[in-house]
């Protein structure tokens, strides 16, 4: 018999927010401590260890996108080819004295399928920046850097706007800012017209 993964262990979703990897944790413990019924096909109860080690690992976005990419859950992008001594002109130079148009550089990594806010903060950490960083950098305001990290859904702005500031920040940290968004905006629930 296998050992149930830490998602399994809480009954998760791979998608699962904080919010609910915390629920889930409070939850199972509950049923622990008051008997909580029959487990679904037969299944043991899994024991107190287990449950604390699946939440510790499911609440820290550090150790749940290594976790994540070790199992096998969202897929890690090639890592961008190693530079060459001959850098090859760019398709659109700028103009003399313009320095909008930044110069050709490095590929784009993306998340996969899974662009969850705690996956988008482990990335953020991995690269050293901070939120403040990237405010200061986007001019999206930190609050809202804040609340993608935290899927706090009824605090983000309009879609238009939030697709935005996802590819700001995605842009900031060296992710491909389309992908980013997408997947990110995806994974929001569903709103009545």
């Amino acid at each position: 018999m296998t050992r149930p993964n830490h998602y399994e262990t809480l009954r998760l979703a791979p998608s699962a927010t904080m919010e609910q990897v915390d629920k889930a944790y409070r939850e199972a413990l509950g049923a622990l401590n008051g008997g909580g019924g029959a487990q679904p096909d037969g299944a043991q109860k899994p024991d107190r260890a287990k449950l604390r080690e699946a939440h510790d690992v499911l609440s820290d976005p550090v150790r749940r996108l290594e976790y994540d990419l070790r199992h096998g859950l969202i897929v890690a992008a090639p890592s961008a080819p190693a530079p060459t001594s001959e850098v090859p002109p760019h398709p659109h130079p700028a103009p003399a004295g313009d320095e909008r148009v930044p110069p050709p550089g490095p590929q784009l990594q993306t998340l996969g399928q899974a662009v969850s806010g705690s996956a988008l903060r482990a990335c953020r950490l991995a690269q050293g920046v901070s939120l403040e960083q990237i405010a200061e950098a986007t001019k999206v305001g930190l609050r809202y850097l804040r609340y993608i990290e935290e899927e706090r859904h009824a605090f983000l702005p309009p879609p238009v706007y939030l697709k935005s500031f996802l590819q700001e920040y995605a842009r900031a940290i060296g992710l491909d800012p389309k992908t980013t968004a997408e997947g990110y905006m995806a994974r929001l629930p569903k709103t009545e017209p």
